[in-house]
């Protein structure tokens, strides 16, 4: 029996050859342990599912990059990002009055002046409207009645004050009693924190039937999905998304599973689903899903820091990935097609991979073996982008989506309830919307307009009072109106 490096030959001469047994092996399995951490402790986001966040201060620089030959700044034939110009509320005309060379005279207007614009943001105070509840007594019967107030009122909150509060609170992830402190700051408009979870809560009620119509459009076109954790209270749950160039739409889900994927975008949805190598989404066809092409490149990265017999094989995979990415770089900015990828570069290139892939599974690495297992299951799905119009390669409209929860859940832990998650899944964030989307530009006016068209659930009017005349209870925070 071979001697353990580690164990002195003077030891081991004196050792029973039934210890020896039992130490050869537990040395081995501890060897094994051993590698498997440390090569645990130097994965990072490059080449593991890890957010950049728990990337650690040592981590190792990203490889150069190709120089690309430009300049710093701005590319000629670029796209000007001018100031713009504003309608004017005041104009000041500033004419000169003598010639600067030689001190003549000077009358007339400059058909062209030139304009300098100076914005300022006015002062803001809240406008405030009381509805006095007038409690009158019947001269025939006795019976006291009680006027009426409009939906608006038992709310206490207009809708321009509410969609604030949700925008600070989605797209700006302030915290409750910081939005608190914005209102009163900006506004002078006193409200406590549970006012403002209220505001969250009818926001996220408002918008349901136009969440519910765009997931039903999502659901009939090329979609990208993803999830992400999203814990609500003590329970773990998961945020997914759905999600196109143009339109996102968010699910709150208990689960992980292919039902909740179900319950997000159906069964067999028609388009194709761009998605990662999660198994929910191993039930669909190869033709109806493409799976995202940057998640493998992290494997790849993965084959080389093993510094082990399947370096070689991460490398060429990691090679044949930039002529990927370069050549479909190419098809996005109109210097090829996609039919010409599909017909000049898909063909030996697809070849190529499925050739190292089948080779990885052969190779004397089992971490290396196990990748390229992984990814020849989803061969097929690899490649859907390049035929049907539409479809990129990445996930990265799904990603995108989920960021912005992503970053407040880092400061909220999730949600505490049912109605904080639901702010969450109804698009409240605002900020996951698409850059091209032009509904995304000011959330708050998106959500004023949805709130004046919601009609708010005051129960005030509904019921009789049931307190003293000139004693109504108004919403939380708001004093009482005095009595005469």
């Amino acid at each position: 029996m071979n001697r353990p490096g580690c164990i002195p030959q003077a030891t081991w001469d004196v050792t029973p050859p039934e210890a020896q047994a039992v130490l050869a092996v537990a040395i081995a399995a501890f060897e094994v342990q051993i590698a498997d951490l440390k090569a645990s402790l130097k994965q990072d986001s490059s080449d593991s599912s890890r957010p950049p966040s728990s990337d650690p201060p040592h981590l190792k620089p990203a490889p150069p990059r190709k120089p690309s030959g430009r300049r710093r700044g701005g590319q000629p034939g670029r796209r000007r990002n001018d100031r713009i110009r504003l309608e004017a509320d005041e104009v000041v005309d500033a004419r000169p009055d003598r010639c600067r060379r030689c001190g003549e005279a000077l009358a007339g207007d400059d058909p062209a002046p030139l304009a300098r614009q100076v914005c300022e943001v006015p002062a803001v105070r809240p406008h405030v409207v009381e509805h006095r509840l007038h409690g009158l007594t019947c001269p025939r019967c006795g019976a006291s009645t009680c006027g009426a107030p409009p939906d608006r009122a038992g709310v206490g909150y207009g809708p321009q004050t509410q969609a604030v509060c949700a925008a600070l609170a989605g797209e700006n992830r302030l915290s409750k009693r910081r939005v608190a402190r914005a209102m009163k700051g900006l506004y002078g408009l006193p409200i406590g924190p549970t006012s403002v979870f209220e505001l969250e809560r009818r926001t996220a009620e408002a918008p349901a039937p136009i969440h519910a119509e765009v997931l039903e459009h999502i659901r009939g076109l090329d979609a990208n999905v993803d999830e992400t954790s999203w814990p609500q209270g003590r329970e773990r749950g998961w945020l997914w998304t759905a999600a196109t160039t143009r339109l996102a739409a968010f699910l709150v889900a208990a689960s992980r599973s292919c039902d909740a994927f179900a319950e997000l975008m159906g069964r067999s949805p028609p388009g194709v689903v761009t998605s990662d190598r999660y198994s929910a989404y191993a039930h669909l066809a190869a033709e109806r899903r493409q799976a995202c092409r940057a998640h493998p490149i992290r494997d790849f990265r993965a084959m080389v820091d093993h510094d082990d017999a399947g370096s070689a094989i991460g490398e060429e995979l990691l090679m044949h990935s930039g002529v990927l990415f370069d050549a479909w770089s190419k098809v996005r900015v109109g210097e090829s097609s996609r039919p010409a990828f599909a017909a000049e570069t898909l063909p030996w290139l697809r070849r190529e991979v499925r050739d190292l892939l089948e080779a990885g599974v052969k190779w004397d690495a089992e971490k290396t073996a196990a990748s390229c297992r992984e990814a020849l299951k989803i061969e097929p799905s690899l490649w859907t982008f390049a035929t049907v119009e539409g479809v990129e390669p990445t996930n990265n409209d799904a990603e995108r989506g989920l960021r912005q929860a992503v970053c407040w859940r880092k400061t909220s832990f999730g949600a505490d309830s049912e109605g904080g998650s639901r702010f969450a899944a109804a698009g409240s964030l605002n900020g996951s919307s698409p850059p091209s989307n032009p509904a995304a530009a000011n959330p708050a006016t998106c959500s004023t307009s949805s709130l004046k068209r919601s009609k708010p659930t005051a129960q005030a009017a509904a019921h009789p009072r049931s307190s003293p005349p000139g004693r109504e209870r108004l919403p939380p925070e708001m004093p009482s109106a005095p009595t005469r």
